[in-house]
């Protein structure tokens, strides 16, 4: 009995072990794929739920860290986006309590602007402008006079005046000054801004830009619905993709269905109007992909063990 336990055992290690390495290796991988996947799901609840509280102080609405970033295609051209090399324009918009002068937005356009996509919808409050540390004469190229505008739509044709010649003055001290927004002023909540710079101070046909700040109060919302939030996020995405990124937004999971469930028409029109039925699914396709490999793979190795056992036979 013993003698042929052990030949049963070694039968099973030679002709059947061998074949299920690989399909058990196939299993505990795709366990730990829809593991991590329920992992990032339940991430992205308590994620959802963390940004539902209400933020009642003011902030900056023009981060680097936070989110903000300039419009490049409808600022002036600068430096810091060259043809060739590297495009540094965000640099405005890095809070750093001195900014270095050779890393300042410098454009030599005839009353140049610079459009800033806020980090998010803000009722605005003041705006600053900081230059590089000077000491006796304000350097040339510094900004003298500016006007700020609040953009109400995309494309900043459509705008609300916010400040009118605002003045980086050299009799202040510090190197950062304010300029405070009418209280009274009647404006919605903005997610862009522009700053319009009349003049600089001196001769120089360069105007150079080294930091600009918006402060102002946050939407005001102190529980939002989970789906709703879900909602507009894919829907300022998709926005986000079609302006700016053609792969991201053809890879996107979309179609009209979706778009006019999450009443993407209202935030994206464009989108809409481009609706395309036959926009795949990429994640349930790779999941159905990875099944289809998984199962085909298994019913080949049933079939080697079952072919095994009976031609051992």
């Amino acid at each position: 009995m013993v003698h042929q336990s052990i030949e049963m055992y070694h039968w099973f290690k030679i002709r059947i072990r061998p074949y299920m390495i690989l399909e058990i290796f196939l299993i505990i991988t795709l366990i730990m794929v829809l593991y991590k996947q329920q992992t990032l799901s339940n991430q992205n609840d308590q994620v959802i739920e963390m940004v539902t509280t209400r933020i009642a102080t003011p902030e900056l609405g023009p981060s680097l860290v936070r989110g903000a970033s300039v419009d490049n295609a409808h600022s002036s051209r600068s430096n810091l986006n060259p043809i060739i090399g590297y495009d540094q324009t965000n640099l405005v918009l890095l809070d750093r309590p001195q900014p270095p002068t050779h890393k300042a937005w410098c454009s030599n356009e005839h009353n140049p602007v610079l459009t800033i996509n806020l980090a998010k919808y803000i009722k605005p409050i003041s705006v600053s402008y900081q230059h590089s540390k000077w000491t006796h004469d304000i350097p040339s190229s510094a900004p003298r006079t500016y006007d700020v505008v609040a953009c109400l739509d995309f494309y900043c044709e459509n705008w609300k005046p916010l400040l009118s010649n605002c003045e980086y003055s050299s009799q202040s001290i510090g190197t950062e000054q304010f300029c405070n927004i009418s209280f009274h002023l009647n404006v919605p909540l903005i997610g862009k801004v522009q700053f319009r710079f009349k003049e600089n101070y001196g001769d120089s046909e360069m105007t150079c830009v080294h930091l600009v700040r918006v402060y102002g109060e946050p939407k005001p919302e102190i529980i939002v619905d989970k789906k709703k939030l879900m909602r507009e996020q894919f829907c300022n995405d998709l926005k986000l993709y079609y302006h700016n990124s053609s792969i991201q937004y053809t890879l996107a999971e979309k179609n009209c269905t979706v778009l006019y469930e999450n009443d993407c028409c209202l935030e994206c029109p464009e989108c809409c109007e481009e609706c395309l039925i036959s926009d795949i699914n990429w994640r349930l396709f790779m999941l159905i992909y990875v099944l289809t490999m998984v199962g085909g793979i298994l019913a080949m190795g049933l079939a080697r063990i079952v072919h095994e056992i009976f031609h051992s036979c």
